[in-house]
């Protein structure tokens, strides 16, 4: 495998971790890490589906007008908690950023649909579980002065 390839997946489990130790200070509810891990999953299937298989219904959505107003409603409702929620949205670009880094990467190294999935599947859950296991390591084995 690429050089290339290794530093994309280190740089993609490294933005996991960021993010993991950004929401483990966040002291999230349960119900709210079932939700990121399915987001996790549903941008994997995301970014491993084929486009012809994505392009046929977003064209059909655009062809009526109902479609096109819900749309731009949908894109200006982005652009406005885009905004309002400035560190959030920067978070998931990175995310998007790194998850893509890591599947045009796979795709250079001919990997197959599914071991992509599997990959892009798999890895942030191994950030997320770092990040959480060190977060909770310093907080139980750091002095009590650090944290205050």
């Amino acid at each position: 495998m690429n050089p290339f390839t290794w530093l994309a997946l280190f740089l993609f489990t490294l933005t996991y971790f960021v993010v993991g130790w950004y929401l483990t200070d966040l002291n999230l509810e349960p119900h709210v890490w079932v939700s990121i891990a399915v987001l996790i999953v549903a941008l994997a299937i995301l970014l491993t589906t084929p486009s012809a298989t994505l392009k046929k219904p977003m064209f059909q959505w655009f062809q009526s007008d109902v479609g096109t107003f819900i749309a731009v409603l949908s894109g200006s409702l982005t652009v406005v908690i885009m905004f309002t929620l400035l560190q959030l949205f920067i978070t998931f670009l990175m995310v998007l950023a790194s998850s893509l880094l890591v599947r045009m990467e796979l795709q250079n190294a001919k990997w197959n649909s599914w071991l992509a999935f599997l990959v892009l599947a798999t890895l942030p859950f191994v950030g997320l579980g770092l990040s959480w296991q060190i977060e909770s390591f310093i907080q139980t084995y750091s002095p009590q002065f650090w944290w205050n």
